[in-house]
């Protein structure tokens, strides 16, 4: 091929590659809204990838939300901590809270999913300052595909259009 051709073929294929993007999108919208439909009303969380032919090539599984304990307010978090636990604030130029402290009450509140945690020793519960549930990885499906005979099978079924 001479450049001209290259630089089409190029050219055209990154438009085709747009359009499947596209239209992947839009479908993988449809499926992810059908999907949390059928979890609703029946609990589904799996189903089955079938050919025409009846041929199962794959599974299409729900994937709910994650979720995490994220400081939104470092100053509001580090006044709570300095006054509910003062021996987790190790005093340099700079007050600073633990690492491993901060990690385990995020984890706690994590679990909880609330910012809220319950001391150990005395049972009080704290609604912790600066700190809120935030959404980290968005919900969604993923498809997996049985084998590479399967995707061949897929290739043959919906040939290149």
């Amino acid at each position: 091929m001479t450049l001209r051709e290259t630089s089409l073929r190029e050219a055209e294929l990154i438009l085709r590659i747009d359009q499947l993007k596209k239209e992947l999108k839009d479908v993988r919208e449809a499926t992810q809204k059908a999907l949390e439909k059928a979890h609703e009303e029946t609990g589904t969380r799996q189903i089955s990838v079938t050919l025409p032919n009846g041929e199962r090539v794959g599974t299409i599984s729900f994937n709910e939300d994650t979720k995490k304990a994220e400081i939104t307010d470092e100053k509001s978090f580090r006044e709570w901590v300095s006054q509910h636990y003062p021996s987790e604030i190790e005093r340099k130029f700079v007050a600073e809270i633990r690492p491993a402290f901060v990690s385990n009450l995020l984890t706690r509140m994590t679990k909880a999913n609330a910012p809220r945690i319950t001391d150990a020793e005395t049972g009080e519960i704290h609604d912790v300052p600066g700190v809120e549930i935030r959404t980290t990885r968005s919900g969604g499906h993923t498809l997996r595909f049985r084998n590479d005979d399967a995707k061949e099978a897929v290739r043959k079924t919906f040939p290149t259009r």
